[in-house]
């Protein structure tokens, strides 16, 4: 139901030193050949490689350097039997050679060459189009563009590409009780850690938006809600999305048009997570206790705002892992169990389930997820488990 409601934000073409980090709107196909000649891999001397079938130190194969070429050079001159000509890495390979004697196998005597050591047809030789040749595809529809992509592009000829934009993901958090870090704390109050946790969680991703901290008055969450939603492409909130009387987060997105997708999940922890639109523009929201509000984003609203940026790979990263200890479900909801991937004495990795600590520490430590299905009740210590990485490499630009 998420994704049939989010849809990518529109490509616009960037340069390639802008595009890292971002996902692919198109394929990206090659338009030049790389290396555009064949060219040495290393220093040496360009040969004919079948006239040192025989070369060895106690018995040598003279040659004579008629030329020396280096990266840049255009092609020059013919190497025929019986000569050799001095190359450097990357410089073209003269016609009629087709091997590089390295330098180490080689010294010059009395201005000729003396090999030491045989260069077979091919050796050290890096063929035209080796990397790249023109219709090659490097890149895919979809595909988030990382250095070494991007790079890729370069070397096929492609000075930019279209991609999706990151969105602006705004923050809201909810209710009287909640407070800026910094404030001072009233009776029953405190710090708003969901909001800071999310902004953090978008900062990383490069999808950071304004944030703002709401009460418990119907008029203050609808003006913030429009207001947020009007400076951004998605809204994600905390807290609110209960049925009590100060539960009025649901009531004010109705008042500005938001139109409710689903209302309740059953996961655990994270039941009470709402997905709603305004317009094309996803809104969740999620609940307020830390660990409820910390699964929705990660199983919920993140796979949404990467299909808003275009990202073929919408989920978490999977690692095998065995697990230390055993593992409890639940009949008929999926349950999400925070912990810490690590290796093992066998170096395997091993996930622990986080447990003796507080909810914040719990999540500020763990750096995995064990998704338990729906009905799978137990899972036995030792047994192999697919578990879900939360350690998030940047996204996006600006991280």
């Amino acid at each position: 139901m998420v994704f049939e409601n989010a849809s990518p934000l529109p490509a616009q073409y960037r340069q390639l030193v802008d595009l890292t980090g971002l996902a692919a709107a198109r394929e990206a196909v090659a338009l030049v050949y790389c290396p555009s000649l064949d060219s040495s891999r290393k220093e040496g001397y360009a040969v004919i490689g079948s006239e040192l079938s025989s070369a060895t130190e106690q018995a040598p194969v003279m040659l004579r350097l008629t030329g020396a070429l280096t990266a840049g050079d255009r092609p020059a001159g013919i190497v025929l039997p019986g000569q050799a000509v001095r190359v450097t890495t990357g410089a073209p390979l003269p016609s009629g050679a087709d091997a590089v004697l390295a330098d180490e196998f080689a010294r010059i005597e009395d201005g000729r060459l003396v090999c030491l050591a045989p260069a077979e047809p091919g050796r050290n030789v890096l063929p035209r189009g080796a990397d790249v040749e023109p219709g090659d595809v490097l890149c895919r529809t979809g595909d988030i563009l990382t250095p070494g992509l991007v790079g890729l592009l370069a070397s096929g000829g492609i000075a930019g590409l279209e991609v999706h934009s990151l969105p602006r993901v705004a923050v809201l958090a909810t209710g009287s009780e909640v407070h800026k870090p910094g404030e001072a704390l009233g009776p029953g109050g405190l710090y708003a850690s969901n909001m800071i946790s999310l902004q953090a969680w978008l900062r990383v991703l490069g999808m950071s938006g304004p944030a703002r901290l709401a009460g418990d008055d119907l008029a203050a969450i609808r003006e913030a809600c429009a207001e947020l939603l009007e400076n951004a492409d998605a809204l994600v909130t905390s807290g609110g999305t209960g049925h009590g009387e100060r539960d009025l987060l649901e009531r004010a997105l109705a008042d500005i048009g938001v139109k409710t997708v689903f209302s309740g999940v059953r996961l655990g922890p994270g039941k009470g997570a709402v997905f709603g639109l305004l317009e094309r523009k996803p809104v969740f929201c999620l609940p307020g206790g830390p660990p409820a509000c910390l699964v929705a984003f990660l199983k919920l609203a993140l796979p949404a705002f990467k299909r808003l940026a275009g990202c073929k790979e919408t989920g978490l990263p999977l690692v095998w892992a065995r697990l230390v200890r055993d593992a409890k479900g639940q009949t008929g909801w999926t349950n999400v169990i925070q912990g810490e991937i690590s290796l093992g004495q066998d170096t395997e990795p091993v996930f622990d389930q986080l447990r003796g600590i507080g909810r914040l520490e719990s999540i500020a430590r763990a750096n995995a997820l064990l998704v338990l299905g729906e009905d799978v009740t137990h899972v036995r210590a030792g047994s192999p488990v697919m578990a879900e990485l939360i350690n998030l490499w940047p996204l996006g630009p600006g991280s």
